[in-house]
């Protein structure tokens, strides 16, 4: 408790009334900061009387008077105890003596009034209460409440009498120190420092939040080795959402549906999405919506609705049967493409259901969610999307999601890219994704050092597109030449001096990073101009790549033409944004690649120690 609520107690107990009204979120540790001003008391000669409102008592008249004047031991009169005027108002009593709380007050020794949950209080009892502090100045007596935010009901007894009080105690978060505390309290050890920052971000460093959770894993059977940030993001005790929820259900109906749907829709919750999704109507949605929002459980985010904290949206999830959660996944993903929502948050729903979706549109979302999961170097989410699809889809589609799920592994695993791609080449029937497929399946073998297997199966695909598509012929060829490196044969390099007449009489077109790549390496190969090739590996470097795999040859041959012509430290430079390029998207084949270009750039440089104080995880 502060030294501020202390000099108050002080004050009161030499004479000066005082009122404190204590606010905040439900769960920040009102009733802790009460009992503390209660058990302070005594110790400045204040004589204590504590009531406590429940909301299913806030219809019973006088409850909490009822309360502090049975501790008082006050003898009641039926007929005139309670005859408390309104705050402010008209009405005045005929003789305030007779105040049953007024006589309290005949005693010499100062009172302190506690009053818990004032949002539940009846009318005439806070009728009472006003009346006595509009006469606190000139009394001794302190008289402390809580207030939860957000639900005190806004009629003109109840603003009157929060807004008479002298001081307003608004609740903080737990700090880092506080939080530690209970959580060794609660677990039996101090925590790591990454504990408690986990905790404190899923609970906002709520105290009941914070307690409930690490009673639940003390209950998980978690010793603190084992609490680690993901664990703590997982957890959801369903204690919290049963207390919650049925405490604001009871004020406002509907609210605890309203909740569901935030939490199921998550970052696609907004008040029509949310509506549509619980087949409710869109005003009354965000009338709870709202509610929920002034009470601190939600929050907007522009124009989308949020969890405060975490470890609730977890708790209302896990409350809900797992029928209910199913039933509504599936209507949320049909509701977000119906919406044109972004592929991955529909592929998400879909993830969620326990049932196949049964929709026409499934295969495209989980295909284009996996690209775009692998365009953020996700890989696992990506695996989980197309693993999904591969149950739910047949035929071509199946091969589709087999070359995308093949691109993916061939960031970490290329033998198991190698199957699927495999796969995906004997389902597939375009000649555009036929050729795709092959670039991506030759840079896996050739990975794999079976490098005749690579060249035949871009051979095979040259062969088809002569047959099919000529204008096929010049990716397949390029990347013929890119796998051969920059010491690849000089006649065979030539064959580049025919690319551009081909594009222009076919009317195709060589991707310009492919062709930079190839024109710098032969510059290098027949031995130009050293200025020339050094321009055209660094005019490649500069164009972006369009995917995570995007032929991965061509991220490394342009760092090898500028280490061929001497170029070391900037060939070093690109070797440490590649490095930081495959560590951001977690392509641990670009990493190996990277590390290993880079050994050569450091023997060249002559310094051959240095590539053997490489990491060894990038070698493996």
């Amino acid at each position: 408790m502060g030294e501020s609520m202390l000099e108050l107690l002080a004050q009161a107990g030499d004479g000066q009334g005082q009122s404190i009204l204590i606010e905040g979120a439900a769960g920040m540790g009102h009733s802790t900061l009460l009992r503390a001003a209660v058990n302070a008391a005594p110790e400045y000669g204040l004589r204590v009387l504590t009531a406590r409102a429940r909301a299913p008592e806030q219809h019973v008249e006088y409850g909490v008077a009822r309360q502090l004047l049975d501790q008082a031991g006050v003898e009641r009169d039926p007929e005139s105890e309670f005859a408390c005027p309104f705050p402010g108002g008209a009405r005045q009593p005929e003789r305030t003596d007779l105040h049953p709380l007024v006589r309290v007050l005949a005693d010499e020794a100062p009172v302190l009034l506690a009053i818990d949950n004032l949002q539940w209080m009846d009318q005439p009892s806070l009728q009472c209460l006003g009346y006595l502090m509009a006469r606190l100045p000139s009394v001794p007596m302190a008289i402390v409440a809580t207030l939860a935010r957000g639900e005190a009901p806004n009629d003109p007894v109840t603003v009157e009498v929060i807004s008479s009080f002298h001081h307003r105690v608004t609740l903080q978060p737990l700090t880092s120190d506080e939080a530690a505390a209970l959580a060794a309290d609660a677990l039996g050890t101090p925590p790591k420092e990454r504990t408690v920052q986990a905790a404190l971000t899923a609970t906002g460093g709520s105290p009941y939040l914070l307690d409930a959770l690490f009673r639940h894993l003390r209950l998980d059977h978690q010793g603190p080795g084992g609490i680690t940030p993901e664990v703590i993001a997982a957890q959801g005790p369903v204690e919290v959402a049963d207390a919650l929820l049925n405490r604001y259900e009871r004020a406002w109906p509907g609210v605890a549906a309203a909740a569901e749907g935030t939490a199921l829709l998550d970052e696609a919750a907004t008040v029509p999405t949310i509506a549509q999704l619980l087949e409710a109507d869109q005003l009354q949605t965000a009338d709870a919506v709202e509610y929920l929002v002034r009470v601190g459980l939600l929050t907007y985010q522009n124009r989308t609705v949020r969890f405060v904290q975490p470890l609730v949206r977890e708790s209302v999830l896990a409350r809900m049967l797992p029928s209910r959660r199913n039933t509504l996944h599936i209507r949320a993903a049909h509701i977000l493409y119906e919406r044109g929502a972004p592929y991955e948050q529909i592929a998400g729903q879909i993830l969620k259901s326990q049932t196949d979706s049964a929709q026409h549109w499934t295969c495209t979302v989980l295909s284009e969610a996996a690209r775009e999961a692998v365009d953020r170097g996700a890989f696992q989410p990506a695996r989980d999307y197309l693993t999904r699809g591969l149950r739910e889809c047949e035929g071509p589609c199946q091969g589709k999601l087999l070359r995308v799920l093949g691109q993916v592994e061939l960031a970490t695993d290329p033998a198991t890219a190698a199957r699927f791609l495999r796969k995906a080449l004997s389902l597939s029937r375009d000649i555009n994704e036929r050729t795709d497929i092959r670039l991506s399946l030759a840079d896996a073998l050739h990975l794999l050092d079976r490098r005749q297997e690579a060249r035949k199966v871009l051979e095979e695909g040259m062969a088809e597109g002569r047959e099919t598509d000529p204008a096929v012929v010049p990716r397949l060829r390029g990347e013929q030449l890119l796998m051969g490196g920059p010491g690849y044969h000089t006649t065979k390099v030539d064959w580049l001096g025919n690319v551009v007449p081909f594009q222009r009489a076919s009317g195709t077109t060589l991707d310009r990073k492919i062709l930079l790549d190839l024109t710098s390496m032969r510059t290098t190969c027949r031995g130009e101009a050293r200025e020339e090739a050094v321009q055209q590996a660094k005019r490649s470097l500069r164009s972006p790549c369009t995917g995570l795999n995007e032929r991965l040859a061509s991220r490394t041959v342009p760092v090898q033409v500028l280490a061929a012509a001497d170029e070391l430290d900037a060939a070093l430079a690109e070797c440490d944004a590649l490095a930081k390029q495959s560590a951001e998207t977690g392509s641990r084949i670009l990493g190996a690649l990277t590390y290993s270009v880079r050994a050569d750039v450091h023997y060249r440089s002559g310094d051959v120690p240095r590539p053997w104080r490489t990491p060894s995880a990038h070698w493996s």
